[in-house]
């Protein structure tokens, strides 16, 4: 394949793709955090960076910023439930997306506070529950 051929075949995050559940998903990372620390993490969580959670502020604008965004809209981090302000999160993220369109990738919910905010906001078949095969 050419450049140009690879180039012709690329597409921007904006644009659905076919073959892609609802047509595409983007993720917001909004922690650095997480409650365990796999070697294999993908993020690096509590490996290879500083703690850093999004604010509020930032969140918000994040959202604003996917106005009329066809796809998934998924909340991601390190584990978004150690976020201290996942339940304000969630309600913002209610604010801007249907639960329909909504997406959680965590391992564990923390509490039972933030376990009741996920399920008001995220849609089960959008998400993913990755529990580690923690036998807790």
């Amino acid at each position: 394949m050419t450049e140009q051929e690879a180039l012709a075949k690329m597409i921007s995050p904006g644009m659905v793709r076919s073959g892609k559940p609802a047509g595409g998903v983007i993720q917001i990372i909004i922690t650095s955090v997480c409650n365990f620390s796999c070697y294999n993490c993908t993020q690096g969580s509590n490996l290879i960076r500083k703690p850093w959670f999004m604010s509020l502020e930032q969140f918000e604008q994040a959202c604003l910023s996917l106005e009329g965004y066809f796809g998934t809209v998924g909340v991601f981090g390190g584990n978004p439930c150690t976020h201290k302000e996942f339940p304000a999160i969630c309600a913002i993220l209610r604010k801007y997306f249907p639960k329909e369109k909504c997406g959680l990738w965590s391992n564990d919910p923390i509490t039972a506070e933030n376990a009741q905010a996920a399920r008001t906001t995220f849609s089960e078949s959008r998400s993913n529950l990755n529990v580690h095969l923690d036998k807790a």
